[in-house]
């Protein structure tokens, strides 16, 4: 009698496992689906960054243009003369409250190279590269800094109460850009320039 209540206890355990696979053969979830609709918004250069006008010292060096504008002239013989800026951005329209992230440009491989407005023909002249080119690097902007991301940020907020108004529900932000541009020395007299990209999206 032992015996066979054991083999009835286990027949019981064995029809409550198959009971357990049914039950668990199908099962549901719910997910949410989601879409967060925001505002387009445009990014407008408002000024240039202009490191200005620079007696450069033989011995070389750097020039820094911060993002707030505030000009470091290298040192030694170095003088600066004349206005100086930062570049300035502002963004137009965006959903208000949202956070907007900067991508600054990335010189990890290398710096930008700013070159002579008479690059080709000074070239084709045979002077040497490094006399009719400056390189700039190290960009910085005002905007704030995410540790997370490792990006900077702006936050739009509403253009009238960003100006000190009343509020419009239009959105707005704005940033500026420095940078510094480093001289070996033998840079020849002209006007320097290069194209740089700032990229502006939603989190």
């Amino acid at each position: 009698m032992i015996n066979k209540l054991r083999m009835g206890a286990a027949g019981a355990a064995l029809a409550a496992m198959a009971l357990a696979s049914a039950a668990n053969a199908a099962e549901t979830a719910t997910a949410t689906a989601q879409a967060d609709v925001v505002q387009a918004f445009t990014v407008t250069k408002d000024a240039d960054l202009d490191f200005g006008a620079i007696v450069v010292d033989p011995a070389g060096g750097d020039v820094t243009v911060s993002a707030a504008g505030v000009l470091t002239c290298g040192g030694g013989a170095f003088v600066c003369h004349g206005t100086s800026s930062a570049a300035a951005f502002s963004v137009d329209g965006g959903t208000i409250g949202k956070r907007l992230y900067i991508d600054l440009p990335d010189t990890t491989g290398g710096a930008l190279v700013m070159q002579h407005a008479d690059h080709a023909a000074l070239l084709g002249g045979g002077a040497v590269a490094a006399t009719i080119e400056i390189e700039l690097d190290t960009f910085t902007t005002d905007a704030a800094f995410d540790a997370l991301s490792g990006k900077h940020y702006v936050d739009i907020a509403d253009a009238g109460v960003l100006g000190g108004g009343a509020a419009t529900g239009v959105g707005a932000a704005s940033f500026g850009v420095g940078g510094t541009v480093t001289f070996d020395g033998s840079e020849v007299e002209g006007t320097y320039e290069v194209n740089f990209d700032v990229t502006v999206d939603y989190e």
